[in-house]
């Protein structure tokens, strides 16, 4: 899928701890959420969109500059990343701590500046012996690699954005069923709505006052 080169990266002020079943056992797993600046090349290749910054990014002399919107709402990709890598860097000794194999999941972006992104991920790994000090580096600048593996569509999140589930649903309990779609597709999908959108913008400025 994606490898993404050590970078900075902030770590949130909070790491949720919890237990996850893994067969008949309980296991500790935590919940990091990574902050970090992606390039329009980087953006592409995660989303799958080779024209994403194009869509959310004026151009000037050629080179991509300022967001089309301020305040443009996050972009969500509605999967998870199974079997993906994570290799964390802190301290002033540049120690590596290696979580194994995780699965990163709720990746939103939000255009900076000439193309550049930022991406807020949330890293789910098991807690070892040789993992547990990520706790002391909560609110703390380190540095990051990450390995984006399997991509597996997020049931919750794509019946919610394609079927507008909610109080509604024991109504349509007797429905036929809906038809799930391919990650690419409701990937697809999501694009799709981001070019309209940028393309409403474009022709609202082209038009006169």
């Amino acid at each position: 899928m994606l490898n993404l080169p050590r970078k900075p990266c902030d770590i949130a002020a909070h790491i949720n701890a919890r237990t996850q079943k893994n067969g008949d056992e309980h296991v500790p797993f935590m919940d990091i959420k990574l902050i970090m600046l992606l390039t329009a090349k980087q953006t592409a290749s995660l989303t799958g969109e080779s024209h994403i910054a194009e869509a959310w990014f004026k151009t000037e002399d050629g080179k991509l500059s300022d967001p089309l919107l301020k305040d443009w709402a996050p972009y969500r990709m509605n999967c998870k990343f199974k079997d993906s890598l994570c290799v964390l860097t802190v301290g002033v000794n540049a120690k590596e701590i290696d979580l194994g194999n995780v699965t990163i999941k709720g990746c939103t972006f939000v255009p900076v500046d000439r193309g550049s992104t930022q991406l807020t991920c949330t890293v789910q790994a098991p807690i070892t012996n040789k993992t547990n000090e990520t706790f002391l580096w909560m609110g703390h600048t380190i540095d990051a690699k990450l390995q984006f593996g399997e991509v597996e569509l997020d049931d919750a999140q794509a019946k919610l954005d394609l079927e507008g589930g909610g109080e509604d649903d024991e109504a349509d309990a007797d429905a036929e069923p809906a038809v799930t779609d391919t990650p690419e597709q409701a990937r697809d999908k999501a694009h799709e709505r981001e070019r309209r959108i940028a393309r409403q913008i474009e022709d609202d400025r082209g038009r006169p006052n």
